[in-house]
């Protein structure tokens, strides 16, 4: 079975982690791939110019990554969190109360996530109200154990504060609010990296620490986002020969959609649209090209493919003279296998 390395942002303060459509009230929990790897190739360019960054960009432009990401989910303490698969979780959905829990679950801990890839119900976790978390969880009943001594508002909460602008000319003062989400201690955000170069760890490695001290998501300039990042241990997940899960944003190629990356049984996905505003150095920020993702969670046919997915150029049309360069956007998918029914 493969192995990933596992990273943790331990985040200093409040992280603005936008959603879109909601302004800048909206916030997550998570990051997505394409944000984390917008963020990376960034802080590239930051530190080393238009070279570096090109130089990061050349394997996945040619469909060879050096590695590959899975989008950032919250982990407390030792239980780390992943994205609920689209399978059947339960043999019953039980009472009333329990169904309208499920429609609210977003998380599955690893070892919860484990189970349903095997295609072993979570009947039992799911009965026990300790398990259920109020966040949108499900932990099984040894890891409800070990998250006894989180506060009360859980490993993460999210808040509105009011900010006041002042019109440039008039200076009439006007009143909007920005989210920010906080983790509580000895939490934060994990994500797993597949080396197909290890050779790259090395420079991987010294972007994040350059990405945490400028912070991740929006409103660095009031100090958001600053983490520090350690390495987990290790984490095995099974070979994705057949049907596999998604554990990040996933844009298909052409010829994968021929094949039937996403068709056939067993197969379950939902798309997800994401677009926003960009901006270089010196030039006037634009709307990027909206772009339609497969949502982590799905359940695709990998078929025993290394790579799935690709770089997607979203450069607004018409360019203009004002963006520098082209504009892309991180569609490659990490996944992870589960065991077909026979």
């Amino acid at each position: 079975m493969p192995s990933y390395t596992t990273y943790r942002l331990l985040f200093r303060g409040p992280v603005h982690l936008g959603r879109l459509g909601l302004e800048q009230a909206g916030v997550s929990e998570s990051c997505p791939s394409d944000t984390l790897f917008s963020a990376l190739l960034d802080t590239a360019a930051d530190s080393g110019g238009p070279a570096q960054a090109e130089a990061l960009l050349e394997p996945f432009l040619a469909g060879d990554p050096p590695w590959c990401i899975s989008s950032a989910f919250p982990f407390a303490g030792e239980v780390a969190f992943y994205p609920r698969p689209l399978l059947a979780l339960a043999s019953s959905e039980g009472d009333l109360h329990l169904r309208k829990w499920l429609k609210r679950l977003r998380y599955l801990s690893q070892g919860a996530l484990a189970l349903a890839l095997q295609g072993k119900g979570l009947d039992a976790a799911l009965s026990e109200p300790s398990c259920r978390l109020p966040s949108g969880g499900l932990v099984l009943p040894e890891e409800a154990r070990s998250l006894k001594a989180l506060p009360d508002s859980g490993a993460w909460a999210s808040e509105t504060r009011p900010h006041v602008t002042l019109d440039r000319i008039s200076l009439a003062p006007s009143l909007y609010e920005v989210g920010q989400t906080w983790f509580a201690r000895d939490c934060g955000l994990h994500f797993l990296v597949s080396w197909r170069d290890p050779s790259s760890r090395g420079q991987f490695e010294h972007l994040l620490t350059q990405l945490g001290h400028r912070g991740l998501g929006g409103e660095r300039s009031r100090g958001f986002g600053a983490f520090d990042w350690q390495v987990g241990p290790e984490t095995t997940w099974p070979q994705p020969t057949g049907l596999a899960m998604t554990i990040s944003r996933y844009h298909p190629t052409g010829p994968e959609l021929a094949t039937g990356v996403l068709t056939g049984p067993g197969t379950a996905y939902l798309l997800e649209g994401v677009g926003g505003w960009l901006s270089a150095q010196g030039a006037a920020a634009e709307r990027r090209r909206q772009l339609m993702f497969v949502a982590e969670g799905a359940i695709i046919r990998a078929g025993g493919s290394s790579t799935l997915g690709e770089l997607v150029d979203v450069t607004p049309i018409p360019q203009g003279n004002t963006l520098p360069h082209r504009v892309y956007r991180y569609g490659y998918a990490l996944t992870i296998g589960l065991q077909e029914a026979a």
